[in-house]
């Protein structure tokens, strides 16, 4: 995604292409929405759209909207829904279109077809090959995938006490450590998640390469990773069932107040 893995650009770029075919995802469009994601992480007033963020408005914007929209916003967010559902959708048929619209760059728009020319090629090629056991394997592995880079991207930035800040005082720095997290991952499950545990130092410096975040973190003078929020199982679970962003209490919410009573998702 930062160009860190190979010295070459080029190799960056090809290696990334066709990695994220095969994983349904189009490299250029997956590049410049995490991208961006840097670029914003942090701030709580951004006209612009946090595409990691996992909670999408804050609970002054939830008072403002319809019943509909909240009855509406409600079943998606739901944690049953949007860590199951929404995935699958999201790389399935999301990532299938490309956005035509003039603002968007050409490249990511051809992103989208490599990926989809690859898949039309691959799908067939397998089923031809490894029958349809196969494309189940390949089915049941997306869900999965995408339900779990879905979970980890929500604890790697919406677990109390997260940061956000206005743009006028956000601050890089307390984003980096206070706003990402790190999430202890038994050594057998870390070849899948490549050291983005390491959330804090990604955010730090995207120019360290995945295998050397867990050396960054081990080998750091004492007292650095203070501030940063280590993820425990408690703490997960928790997480997961808080959907929206309080700017007066300065922490992520699972419920909001309506009149006299309490409004929960879950």
């Amino acid at each position: 995604m930062h160009g860190a893995l190979f010295k070459s650009s080029r190799a960056n770029t090809w290696v990334g292409r066709i990695a994220g075919a095969v994983v349904f995802t189009p490299y250029e469009k997956w590049q410049w929405q995490h991208v961006h994601h840097h670029q914003v992480s942090g701030t709580e007033d951004s006209a612009e759209i946090d595409h990691g963020a996992t909670t999408y408005w804050t609970t002054q914007q939830w008072r403002t909207y319809s019943k509909t929209k909240q009855a509406i916003l409600r079943v998606m967010r739901d944690p049953f829904v949007y860590f199951t559902l929404i995935p699958g959708a999201v790389f399935l048929l999301f990532y299938r279109i490309p956005r035509l619209r003039k603002s968007r760059k050409a490249g990511r728009r051809t992103g989208v077809a490599f990926t989809n020319v690859f898949k039309a090629v691959e799908l067939p090629l397998g089923l031809a090959v490894l029958g349809w056991a196969w494309l189940r394997c390949e089915l049941l592995a997306i869900a999965f995938g995408a339900g779990i880079g879905f979970m980890l991207f929500h604890l790697q930035h919406h677990v109390n006490a997260a940061y956000r800040a206005p743009q006028s005082t956000h601050d890089c720095l307390k984003a980096a450590l206070q706003g990402s997290t790190y999430v202890p991952i038994p050594w057998c499950l870390r070849w899948v998640t490549l050291g983005i545990e390491y959330h804090h130092i990604h955010h730090l410096s995207t120019q360290v390469p995945c295998y050397q975040l867990q050396a960054c973190h081990e080998e750091a003078p004492e007292g650095c990773w203070d501030d940063v929020v280590v993820v425990t199982p408690l703490k997960a679970l928790r997480s997961i069932f808080r959907v929206m962003w309080n700017a007066e209490t300065r922490q992520a919410h699972a419920a909001v107040a309506s009149g006299h009573r309490q409004v929960r998702y879950c």
